[in-house]
């Protein structure tokens, strides 16, 4: 059963509080009854996010997070108090950004630029927005020219617009290649256009080639 991840699970039984999914090894975790749907049965396989609630047990849900364990996701900012930030993630529980991973402190009502990981010492999911440290330089042979890869847009700078290319590499869409909108917090498709030797990636949003129509 994978924190921070989708699982498949089976419905094993139901209960006053909602339904026991277990995994291949027969740990079982309470989906609550809200998120239980009329359809379900025993014996179903059903597909949920495995997080942490605030008593720190796991939960499963059906909604959707905007990030899930190991990836970036721009997220807001919901409240602060002594420990650190929260933020609006999909989720009922917010996300958990303590102070020491937060390089500059993060402000109630805007949108940051976040990676979610395990924490060694207490196994909670916390967000982070020290990114560099979670970036790799590409090489050559990792992504393939016109490769199809997922972006998460990032911010606009003079060259253009700095992404961060299948959730481990720092790319770019040159200004001269933008032919549609985007804002901070999209999730993409894109195409490599080339891997720099600085380890950077620079990707467009059509195909090289692509016949493109208005």
């Amino acid at each position: 059963m994978e924190l921070g991840a989708w699982n498949e699970l089976r419905l094993d039984r139901f209960t006053s509080v909602g339904a026991y999914l277990v995994d291949e090894e027969g740990n079982d975790v309470l989906l609550p009854g809200k998120y239980v749907e009329p359809g379900f049965h025993e014996d179903d396989m059903v597909s949920v996010f495995i997080y942490r609630d605030s008593e720190d047990r796991l939960i499963a849900t059906t909604l959707k997070p905007k990030i899930t364990v190991n990836q970036f996701g721009v997220l807001k900012c919901v409240e602060l108090n002594q420990y650190g930030a929260f933020l609006e993630w999909g989720v009922e529980k917010h996300l958990f950004v303590p102070y020491r991973e937060q390089p500059k402190e993060l402000e109630e009502g805007k949108y940051y630029l976040i990676y979610l990981y395990v924490d060694d010492v207490t196994h909670r999911l916390v967000g982070t927005t020290r990114i560099r440290r979670y970036l790799q330089p590409a090489e050559m042979d990792d992504l393939k020219p016109n490769e199809q890869v997922d972006l998460v847009i990032c911010e606009r700078t003079d060259l253009g617009v700095k992404v961060i290319v299948n959730h481990q590499y720092q790319g770019l869409i040159f200004q001269s290649d933008l032919r549609q909108e985007v804002k901070m917090g999209y999730n993409i498709k894109g195409y490599v256009k080339r891997v720099r030797e600085d380890g950077k990636v620079d990707v467009i949003l059509q195909e090289d080639g692509y016949d493109k129509v208005d």
